[in-house]
C-alpha cells in the first residue's frame, strides 16, 4: 500500500507542467525575458499550485520515510520476546505447550 502511495504521489508531481523551482521563479519576476508581468490572478493560480506541489512533497517524503521503517522492521528476525519470561526461566517446548484451539485433549 505505501509503495502504491509512493508511486501516486511521484506520478501526481510528475503531472504537473512546470516545476516548484519554475513557479518560485515566475512569482519572482523571472519568466521569460520580455514577459508582462503576471496578474494578480495569475500570480494566485502559480502560487497556490506551488501550495500543491508542497503540500505532495511532504506527503510523499512521509511515506516514503515510513516504507523504509516498514522495510527495516522486515529485515530484523522474529524472535521471541524474552523481556516476557522470567529471569532463569525458558520457553515452553511445543511439546509441552498447549495445542489447538481450546487445549483439551479432544476427548471427554
Amino acid at each position: 500500500m505505501l509503495r502504491v502511495l509512493a508511486g501516486l504521489g511521484t506520478v501526481a508531481l510528475a503531472s504537473f507542467p512546470t516545476t516548484l523551482e519554475q513557479d518560485a521563479q515566475l512569482l519572482q519576476g523571472g519568466g521569460e525575458a520580455g514577459a508582462a508581468p503576471l496578474s494578480a490572478s495569475v500570480q494566485q493560480a502559480v502560487g497556490f499550485r506551488m501550495r500543491k506541489k508542497e503540500t505532495l512533497v511532504a506527503a510523499l517524503q512521509g511515506v516514503q520515510r515510513r516504507l523504509r521503517e516498514v522495510q527495516e522492521d522486515e529485515a530484523l528476525p522474529a524472535t521471541t520476546a524474552p523481556a516476557a519470561l522470567g529471569k532463569g526461566q525458558k520457553p515452553q517446548s511445543a511439546s509441552t505447550a498447549t495445542k489447538g484451539f481450546g487445549g483439551g485433549g479432544g476427548k471427554k
